[in-house]
């Protein structure tokens, strides 16, 4: 577990000094090391905070086909870091609700991450293995038209 911790404070950091491919790179490490071979749901937020509805299907569609979850933020080029940590922020509030109020089962992540959305999206569940789904929450206006080798369903 210490070690786990001690991986991912060095992926915040390098992810914090702009080296972002670096920090994917030893999440996904951290991932592959503590999934094992579960499936998993991932659910997608693009320049957005992540809805408190999406979270609650998503942990109970992960709950009923026994599998992890993993929830990230995506941030284009138009969000500062200070947009970041507000949808972290917010996040984190929300899971902290979610838990208290469910019995969660499985393996849960959170990231978030900067760059292009569709490749970060692919190259997150290349690198998991076993994404059974993605699920994106859809911003008007935005296409939601992800070429990815996984189902995709996205909500507004």
């Amino acid at each position: 577990m210490i070690k786990k911790l001690e991986r991912m404070g060095a992926a915040i950091a390098f992810a914090e000094a702009g080296q972002f491919d670096t920090a994917r790179e030893i999440l996904a490490e951290v991932e592959k090391k503590h999934s094992g071979g579960r499936r998993k749901i991932v659910l997608v937020a693009n320049d957005a905070p992540i809805k408190t509805g999406l979270v609650e299907y998503a942990l109970s569609l992960a709950s009923r086909i026994q599998s992890d979850t993993i929830f990230l933020n995506i941030f284009s080029g138009k969000q500062t870091s200070a947009g970041m940590n507000k949808c972290s922020t917010a996040f984190n509030k929300l899971w902290k609700k979610c838990s208290e109020n469910d019995a969660l089962e499985g393996r849960h992540g959170y990231f978030a991450l900067r760059g292009d959305a569709p490749r970060l999206i692919t190259d997150v569940c290349h690198r998991l293995g076993h994404v059974e789904m993605v699920i994106i929450q859809k911003q008007r206006n935005v296409s939601c038209d992800y070429k990815l080798p996984v189902p995709v369903f996205c909500f507004e």
